[in-house]
C-alpha cells in the first residue's frame, strides 16, 4: 500500500512537469534596441526639464541677492545653450533627438523667466550665431558664452538668433547676478549641500518642492551657506578642536601611555558638531521667507514689467541684509 503511494505521487508530479508551459515570444533585438533608447531620451528630457526648472528659479535667487555674494557677484543674462558636440560625452547620442540640439549652432536649451534673455526675445530652441559679431563656438559653448557675458559686464549685447530659418538681432542687457553655480545631479537621496565653489541640488528635491517659491528655499539656505563662508568656519572649528584634542593626547603621551590620537579626532568631531547645533540655532531664530522684489534689472535700469523675483533674507544674515 505504501509503495502504491508513492507510484501515485511520483507519476502526478511526472505528468505535471509534462503540461504545457506558458512562454513569452521572443523579442527582436531592434525592437529592445528601440524600447531602450526611448526609456534614456525620456531620461534625458525629465533631467533637462528639472535642470530649466532649477535654473529658473535659481537665476531669479541669485540676482535678487547679488549684494550678499561680495566678490562673486558677475554679469549674467539667463539662459543656457549648447551644441551636441559641447554638451557632456553621455548625453551626445541621444541629444539631437530628445532635446532638438543642433550640431553646428549653439542651441538656446533654457531661459530663466524675466532674464535679460527672455526680456530680448530669446527663447528654448533658438539659435545663437553671434554675440557682438564673434561667432559662437560649436564646442565649450556654455562656457564661452559664461566668459563673454562676464568680460563684457553690464553693456548691452548684440546677439544674432537665428528662429525657423529666419536671423533677427537681439539686444540683451546683462545683470549682475551670484555667479556661484547651482547644479543638479540625479540621485534619489533628499538632499542639497554646498561645496567651496558651488552649490549641489538632488533631483529628488524638486520633486517634492511642489512649487517654485519652495524649491527657491532650498536654493536660498544653500546659496547662503556658501555666501557666508559657513564651509571655512566649521573647518576652522573642527581644527580648533582637533589642536585642543591633540594637546591632550600628547600630555598623556607623556605619561607613557598612548592614546592613538583618539582625543584629537574627537574634539574635531565634536567642533564640527557645535558648528553645526549653532548654526541650526540661528537659522531657527531667522528662518528664511518669500519676499517679492520688483523686478528691476539692475541699478539705474527700468523695471521690465514682468513677474517678481524673490528675495530670500539669507539664513544666518545680520538684519541688514533682509528686506
Amino acid at each position: 500500500m505504501r509503495w502504491d503511494l508513492k507510484f501515485l505521487v511520483a507519476s502526478s508530479l511526472l505528468c505535471a512537469a509534462c503540461g504545457p508551459i506558458s512562454k513569452l515570444p521572443p523579442l527582436a533585438a531592434e525592437d529592445i534596441e528601440a524600447e531602450q533608447r526611448k526609456q534614456q531620451v525620456d531620461q534625458i528630457r525629465d533631467y533637462f526639464a528639472q535642470r530649466s526648472r532649477l535654473q529658473n528659479v535659481a537665476f531669479r535667487v541669485r540676482v535678487a541677492n547679488r549684494n550678499d555674494c561680495k566678490n562673486r557677484a558677475r554679469a549674467e543674462i539667463g539662459l543656457t545653450a549648447g551644441t551636441v558636440e559641447s554638451l557632456p560625452r553621455k548625453y551626445r547620442s541621444f541629444a539631437h533627438e530628445a532635446l532638438s540640439v543642433s550640431w553646428s549652432q549653439a542651441t538656446v536649451l533654457s531661459v530663466a523667466d524675466t532674464s535679460p534673455a527672455a526680456i530680448a526675445g530669446i527663447g528654448a530652441g533658438d539659435h545663437l550665431l553671434t554675440f557682438n559679431n564673434e561667432a559662437v563656438p560649436r564646442s565649450g559653448t556654455a562656457g564661452w558664452i559664461r566668459d563673454f557675458v562676464r568680460n563684457n559686464g553690464e553693456r548691452s549685447i548684440q546677439v544674432l538668433v537665428r528662429r525657423d530659418g529666419v536671423d533677427k538681432m537681439h539686444t540683451v542687457t546683462p545683470v549682475i547676478a551670484c555667479a556661484i553655480p547651482i547644479q543638479l545631479i540625479t540621485d534619489s537621496t533628499l538632499n542639497a549641500f554646498t561645496t567651496d565653489d558651488k552649490v549641489v541640488v538632488h533631483s529628488s528635491l524638486l520633486r517634492i518642492a511642489r512649487t517654485d517659491a519652495q524649491l527657491a528655499i532650498f536654493v536660498g539656505h544653500e546659496l547662503a551657506h556658501a555666501n557666508l563662508g559657513h564651509l571655512d568656519k566649521q573647518r576652522a572649528n573642527q581644527l580648533l578642536g582637533w589642536a585642543s584634542g591633540a594637546a591632550i593626547d600628547a600630555g598623556i603621551l607623556l605619561g607613557g601611555i598612548s592614546t592613538g590620537g583618539a582625543f584629537a579626532r574627537e574634539f574635531g568631531r565634536a567642533g564640527q558638531r557645535a558648528f553645526s547645533v549653532a548654526s541650526s540655532a540661528r537659522r531657527t531664530m531667522s528662518a528664511p521667507t518669500m519676499q517679492p522684489v520688483p523686478a528691476t534689472t539692475s541699478p539705474g535700469r527700468k523695471n521690465s514689467g514682468g513677474p517678481s523675483r524673490w528675495r530670500i533674507p539669507t539664513v544666518f544674515a545680520p538684519p541688514q541684509h533682509t528686506r
